[in-house]
């Protein structure tokens, strides 16, 4: 079995549907367990989300930051997205390319966290439970850096960063 371990923070945080609330950002972080143990795997179309030992659950916790006098349940600060083995998935759609004035040949990771087993529990649930919600992020290392360190270092990856991602809780 195998752990991602994940931990980010959230800017430019749009809040839809919940009138006057203003979130200011927000950190995530958690855990997801895989069948995968190979580095390799990064490149397949869909990773299944495996059962995880006794006592832990492949979950996303992102705890908000609210404007003074803006937040949307008081005294709840945090939104929990869960994904259920054998119905959620870690998708990669495919290297991403940013365009110019980047080099044509600059490739990016892209991962997204989505399925029928995904929900929100917490604050964001957008009245469904977030059976809707998904979770998108785009590495900062290339392609080819996060192949080569998978090929070269008997250790295999030891992680990569987003620097950007979309979390969408709904």
């Amino acid at each position: 079995m195998e752990k991602i371990t994940l931990k980010g923070i959230l800017s430019d945080c749009t809040v839809t549907g919940a009138m006057g609330v203003t979130v200011l950002s927000g950190k995530v972080k958690g855990e997801l367990y895989t069948n995968n143990c190979d580095c390799s795997g990064l490149a397949l179309p869909t990773v299944p989300i495996a059962t995880p030992p006794p006592g832990k659950q492949s979950a996303l916790i992102t705890t908000w930051k609210f404007a003074p006098g803006a937040a949307c349940d008081p005294g709840q600060v945090s939104s929990t997205l869960t994904l259920t083995p054998a119905t959620s998935t870690i998708n990669n759609p495919g290297p991403w390319s940013p365009g110019p004035p980047f080099n044509p040949t600059a490739l990016y990771g892209r991962f997204n966290l989505s399925g029928a087993g995904v929900g929100v529990t917490g604050i964001f649930t957008g009245g469904t439970g977030g059976t809707g919600s998904s979770t998108t992020g785009t590495t900062t290392e290339s392609v080819g850096t996060i192949i080569g360190t998978c090929t070269t270092n008997p250790a295999g990856l030891k992680g990569f960063s987003f620097g950007q991602a979309d979390v969408s809780l709904q």
